[in-house]
């Protein structure tokens, strides 16, 4: 597990017990995440930030790993097709329907359009 993945994990734990205290503990997290990185240190934590949208334990999360994704994506300032992105993406877009949030599907489209991905 990469430092950025840790990171991720992390906040997302401490989200659970801060919430309550600053609404905004997630995004404020998130937000010092992304600015510690460097555009290459964003692009090679995309990939193993996606694989955590299949772990079923994390499903509960899938809204915040796929705009965490889509934030790295930005950041790495490169629309270069991470290797095994397309694959990941066709497996979250079959969990999707089983989670039922429209939210979900906005966000693939969202990294699908950056990457100029067309057969999700």
């Amino acid at each position: 597990m990469n430092k950025v993945t840790k990171q991720f994990i992390d906040s997302l734990i401490d989200c659970e017990s801060n919430i309550e205290n600053d609404e905004w503990y997630f995004c404020k997290s998130r937000e010092s995440i992304i600015n510690s990185l460097s555009p290459n240190e964003a692009f090679d934590s995309i990939m193993e930030i996606m694989n955590l949208a299949i772990i079923k334990e994390y499903h509960d999360f899938l809204d915040l790993i796929l705009q965490f994704a889509l934030e790295l994506s930005r950041k790495s300032e490169t629309t270069e097709l991470p290797q095994g992105l397309e694959c990941i993406l066709n497996e979250i877009y079959l969990i999707v329907p089983n989670i039922d949030k429209e939210y979900h599907i906005n966000k693939i489209n969202e990294i699908c359009n950056y990457y100029r991905i067309n057969n999700i």
